[in-house]
């Protein structure tokens, strides 16, 4: 996906991180599972050299004199915390598995490795995620790994998937840029722009990326906050028609109290801004 905040300089996060003492380990996470997948073969493969990096949930790789090797500790701290986050939406106690964060420095060298065009990749079956990361764009750690928890936690969801699986993703996440997900979607809105529900639900590919991207996070997000995460749970497991049956609303009635919850949303976004957003994405 493209979704876009800017960097902010290494050492002042990494100093802040270093003052916040991290939630101890989970016992149950064994550090020595064995490599399977993506993870594997990222290991194995002789045109990297990664070294590796172990936090309390998460365990990065970095390539010797790369941008994500100047700022590993942030790294660390941050895969670490995005595990928190995806533990927290997912409504699990803790993730039993390592996740390994693999950085690349160049979408080309990322499309090369998975074989798909992407700045961001989850393998749920290694309990892995591969990211670009680089001094002009930002690595999506929590959309990642919120894909490993939530699909190795839950299954693969039900279709139509795209848009519960990128919006609980998404949602997660929480920003796009300078802004939250919630006051681009007011954005769409305010501009006669914002998808309904039901075709981000079963027409996602046709509504365009970051409508439908935006768009379903803010959706997954006001279902989530609205309803809880076993709604989510069940919608997810049983698919976009078990909406009514979950909420006990009809979509059409979901969808006009999503938007009445965004007319509140104060949409702060400049028009340059704007522009920047639907050009280049949320990196």
């Amino acid at each position: 996906m493209r979704l876009s905040p800017r960097c902010l300089a290494g050492t002042v996060i990494a100093l802040l991180c270093a003052c916040e003492p991290a939630p101890p380990a989970s016992p149950a996470i064994d550090w020595d599972e064995e490599a399977t997948g993506l993870e594997q073969q990222a290991l194995a493969d002789t045109h990297f050299v990664w070294h590796p990096l172990r936090g309390e949930a998460a365990r990065v790789h970095y390539r010797p004199g790369s941008f994500a090797a100047r700022h590993a500790v942030m790294l660390t701290r941050g895969a670490d915390a995005s595990v928190r986050r995806a533990i927290e939406i997912v409504g699990i106690e803790h993730y039993e598995r390592p996740v390994d964060v693999f950085f690349f420095d160049t979408r080309a060298d990322l499309i090369d490795f998975v074989g798909v065009s992407a700045t961001g990749y989850a393998d749920w079956e290694s309990s892995s995620v591969f990211l670009v990361f680089s001094p002009t764009w930002r690595a999506f750690d929590t959309h990642e790994i919120a894909h490993v928890v939530s699909i190795d936690t839950w299954g693969v969801p039900v279709e139509p998937i795209w848009w519960i699986r990128e919006g609980l993703a998404v949602y997660a996440d929480g920003r796009c840029r300078e802004h939250t997900v919630q006051a681009l979607a007011a954005e769409y809105l305010r501009r006669g722009e914002l998808p309904h529900a039901s075709d981000l639900i079963y027409r996602f590919a046709n509504v365009g990326e970051m409508p439908g991207y935006l768009g379903s996070g803010s959706l997954v997000g006001f279902l989530y906050e609205t309803y809880g995460v076993e709604a989510i749970h069940r919608i997810w497991q049983q698919g976009g028609d078990a909406i009514e049956t979950v909420t006990g609303a009809s979509l059409n009635a979901i969808d006009a109290r999503w938007r009445a919850s965004l007319e509140n949303v104060e949409s702060d976004v400049e028009p340059e801004e704007w522009s920047r957003v639907i050009d280049d994405g949320c990196g």
